[in-house]
C-alpha cells in the first residue's frame, strides 16, 4: 500500500493532467485499482480527489470512464465516502450534458449504494438521486431511457414498497407508455423486482392494466418479453387473478402473427402448470386447449397440437387419456394434411407418456394408410416406437 501510494498514484495523476483525453480516460481504471490497495484513509484523500476532478473533465470520455469506474470504486472506498462523496460524483454525472455520461452513470444505479445499510441506502437514493431519476426517465436521449429503465425495477426493493407505489410505479409506467421499444423492452425485462415489492394487489391494479395494453404492441419483441415474465406474475398474482386477467392474453398470443410469439408463448405453460398444479391444468386449462382445438383457423388447430405437445410431460398420464388424447385424435380427421400429420408426431409423443392407450394405435394406423405421405411417413414412424 505504501508503494502504492508513493510510487504509482503520483504517476496516475500525472497521466489525468495528460494533454490526450484517451489517456485521460484510461487513467481512471488505474486510478480504481489504486484506491483498492491504498489503506482507506488514504484512498479517500488521494483518490477521491482525483476522481472528482475528473467527473468534471472538458472531455466527454474521460467523464464516461469515471461513469462506469464508480460500481468499482465503491467496491475500494469505505462505505462513508459513498455517502460524503460519490454520490455528489454521480449525480453530477446523471447531469451531464453528453448522453454517453448519463447513459453510464444511469447504467450504475441499480447497484450504487450497495455496501450501506438499508436504511442509508434508501435515503441516499430519495434524498440525493430519485428527483434527477424521475428528470432521465423523460430524457430527450433514447439511450439515457433504455439506460434507466433496465434498473429502475431494481430500486423498489431499496426504497420500499409505500415510496414505491407513490413514486417509482409512476416512472415505470411511464416508461411502458415510452415510443421507443427498446425502453419499453427493456422495463419489462426487469418487472420481478417491482412484483415482489408492490404485491399481489397492486401488480393486479396497476401493472397488469398496463400489459393488456402492451399485449398487442406493434414490436414483436416487447410482446416477447412479455411473455418471459408470465411465470412470475403467476406466482405474485395467485391463479384466480392470473385466470381473470392474463389468461385470455395467453390464449390470444397463441394466435399471433408472430412465430416466435407463438412459441414463447407456448413454452411458458408447463412452467404456469408447475406454479398452478393439477387442479388448475384440469379446471382452467384442458378447456382452453379444447376450445383452441375446436376453432376453424387452421393455425388454432395445429397450434393445439403444439401446445399439447409442450405439456404433455407435465400433466398426468390419467389426464392426458381422458381429455387430450381426444382432442388429438378428433384432429387426425382434419382436412390439412399438415394438421394430420402433426397429429401422428403428437400421438406418438402422447403413447410414450401414456404407457398404453389401445386408441392412440389405432388412430395412428388409420393415419398410415392416408393418402398424404408425410402423414404416412410420421404414422409409421410413430409406430415403430411404441
Amino acid at each position: 500500500a505504501a508503494s502504492a501510494k508513493a510510487e504509482l498514484l503520483p504517476i496516475i495523476i500525472r497521466l489525468l493532467g495528460d494533454d490526450h483525453d484517451t489517456v485521460r480516460s484510461l487513467a481512471i481504471p488505474a486510478a480504481s485499482a489504486i484506491a483498492g490497495v491504498l489503506v482507506a484513509y488514504d484512498a479517500a484523500s488521494s483518490v477521491v480527489p482525483v476522481v472528482n476532478d475528473a467527473s468534471k473533465d472538458p472531455s466527454w470520455k474521460v467523464r464516461k470512464s469515471v461513469a462506469e469506474q464508480l460500481p468499482n470504486l465503491e467496491e475500494s472506498l469505505a462505505s462513508t465516502v459513498t455517502k460524503t462523496d460519490l454520490v455528489f460524483i454521480l449525480l453530477r454525472l446523471l447531469k451531464d450534458q453528453e448522453a454517453e455520461v448519463r447513459s453510464s452513470a444511469a447504467g450504475t444505479l441499480g447497484t450504487f449504494g450497495m455496501h450501506l445499510t438499508p436504511g442509508e441506502r434508501e435515503t441516499v437514493v430519495m434524498t440525493n438521486l430519485f428527483s434527477q431519476i424521475a428528470e432521465l426517465c423523460g430524457d430527450s436521449n433514447q439511450y439515457v431511457r433504455m439506460s434507466v429503465a433496465s434498473v429502475l425495477c431494481s430500486l423498489g426493493p431499496v426504497i420500499g414498497k409505500s415510496k414505491t407505489l407513490e413514486h417509482l410505479v409512476p416512472l415505470f409506467v411511464k416508461l411502458l407508455r415510452d415510443e421507443n421499444s427498446e425502453v419499453r423492452l427493456n422495463v419489462i425485462s426487469k418487472m420481478e423486482d417491482l412484483q415482489q415489492t408492490i404485491g399481489a394487489d397492486q401488480v393486479g391494479n396497476v401493472i397488469v392494466p398496463e400489459l393488456v395494453a402492451m399485449s398487442e404492441d406493434p414490436q414483436w419483441r416487447v410482446r416477447l418479453a412479455i411473455i418471459e415474465q408470465l411465470p412470475s406474475f403467476a406466482r405474485t398474482l395467485g391463479a384466480a387473478k392470473f385466470d381473470a386477467r392474463l389468461l385470455p392474453v395467453c390464449m390470444r398470443w397463441l394466435m399471433d402473427s408472430v412465430y416466435a410469439v407463438r412459441e414463447a408463448v407456448i413454452k411458458q405453460f408447463p412452467q404456469l402448470i408447475g406454479v398452478f398444479g393439477a387442479s388448475w391444468t384440469k379446471s382452467t386449462l384442458i378447456p382452453q386447449i379444447v376450445t383452441l382445438g375446436g376453432e376453424n383457423a387452421y393455425l388454432a388447430r395445429l397450434t393445439t397440437l403444439f401446445v399439447i405437445n409442450a405439456i404433455a410431460s407435465v400433466v398426468s398420464p390419467d389426464l392426458l387419456s381422458k381429455h387430450l388424447v381426444p382432442v388429438v385424435i378428433k384432429l387426425s380427421k382434419d382436412k390439412v394434411p399438415n394438421v394430420r400429420f402433426n397429429c401422428a408426431r403428437t400421438l406418438g409423443i402422447l403413447a410414450d407418456q401414456t404407457k398404453s392407450n389401445a386408441s392412440i394405435k389405432s388412430c395412428l394406423e388409420s393415419l398410415k394408410d392416408d393418402l398424404d405421405e408425410d402423414v404416412k411417413y410420421f404414422a409409421g414412424d410413430a409406430l415403430d416406437k411404441l
